[in-house]
């Protein structure tokens, strides 16, 4: 048996340079990467990514450490490279049917931008409807609509207060409303002296009163009908000065989305729904909508949330972001 030589410690190791190799880094080279022996699944899985129909699957099948994965995501990444991005899709809100919400197609990377934007418009109505109602030009014409009502109705009453002085008669408000009484000599008759009068002027006086309340019933039967012109007016003031704000807020979107007619759907009906739900942004849920007063700090906070969770964007799929 031959001895046991022990090895240089030049025969325990192989030297290697840099001499043979093509590249200075390893940034110098590709991605590539090299899959042995998989040439019938890579023409299958190119095959597959190929398909530009709906409803065709792949199913990859390997032991582990194969590379699989690998594969599927660089030939689906190339094709994927090959191809214009896809377009982002958005739920938004339908305003007539809450439950079918509307979805939106929008170029890539434009639903977020939508979104953002929508959540700034919702911030700058809040702000710019509440300084609206507030604003001295508002709380003027305001004042006048009421006055004009207030004054229909004295108007009316004075009239009835006249024909009932022609007739020595007196219109009285008392706790069960409004009642005609005879005078004499400028003051009220007590019930007392009025049936000290002869019948014959008793009968007289009961018809002229008879005549008189009439009248005051037809003259009260309006009243219904002038609180709804006023009302009517009135939101017709808030609707115009609600526009005035809304319409300047979406100028800008609209010429921004000019090019996407179901976006400038969107934000019309947006608009109108502003207009038909100013009590969100203005008011505590306590007063009409026709009426809206300024939100106390909580109440305005919580109607934020409530107007931002109405107007939101949801994106579905943010294609400028995956492919960014």
């Amino acid at each position: 048996m031959s001895p046991v030589v022990p090895l240089p410690p030049t025969a325990l190791y192989r030297r290697c340079t840099l001499d043979s190799v093509a590249f200075n880094t390893t940034d110098d080279l590709g991605d590539s990467v090299e899959f042995i022996g998989q040439d019938r699944a890579i023409k299958a899985l190119e095959l597959g990514v190929s398909l530009r129909r709906q409803g065709y699957n792949i199913f990859v099948l390997g032991p582990s450490g194969t590379g699989r994965h690998t594969l599927v995501r660089r030939l689906v990444e190339e094709r994927a490279a090959q191809e214009a991005p896809p377009d982002d899709w958005c739920y938004v809100n339908n305003f007539s049917q809450p439950y079918i919400p509307i979805a939106l197609r929008l170029p890539a990377g434009m639903g977020k931008e939508l979104q953002r934007d929508m959540e700034r418009l919702v911030e700058d109505l809040h702000t710019g409807l509440s300084s609206a109602f507030e604003s001295e030009e508002y709380q003027t014409r305001r004042r006048v609509l009421e006055g004009e009502f207030q004054e229909r109705q004295q108007q009316s009453l004075s009239e009835l207060q006249e024909e009932a002085r022609r007739r020595n008669l007196t219109l009285l408000r008392t706790p069960s409303g409004l009642a005609f009484a005879p005078l004499r000599n400028g003051e009220v008759l007590p019930p007392e002296e009025f049936q000290k009068l002869p019948e014959a002027e008793q009968q007289r006086i009961q018809r002229e009163v008879a005549a008189l309340q009439e009248q005051l019933q037809r003259m009260l039967l309006q009243v219904p009908r002038w609180e709804r012109e006023f009302r009517t007016r009135l939101r017709e003031l808030n609707q115009e000065m609600a526009g005035l704000v809304v319409n300047d807020l979406t100028d800008d979107l609209e010429e921004k989305y000019a090019a996407l007619p179901h976006v400038l759907e969107y934000l019309a009906a947006v608009k109108q729904d502003v207009s038909n739900r100013l009590e969100d942004f203005l008011s505590d849920g306590e007063e009409k909508p026709d009426t809206p007063p300024v939100a106390p700090p909580g109440m305005e906070a919580r109607s934020r949330a409530a107007a931002r969770r109405r107007y939101a964007v949801n994106v579905l799929v943010d294609a400028g972001e995956a492919t960014g």
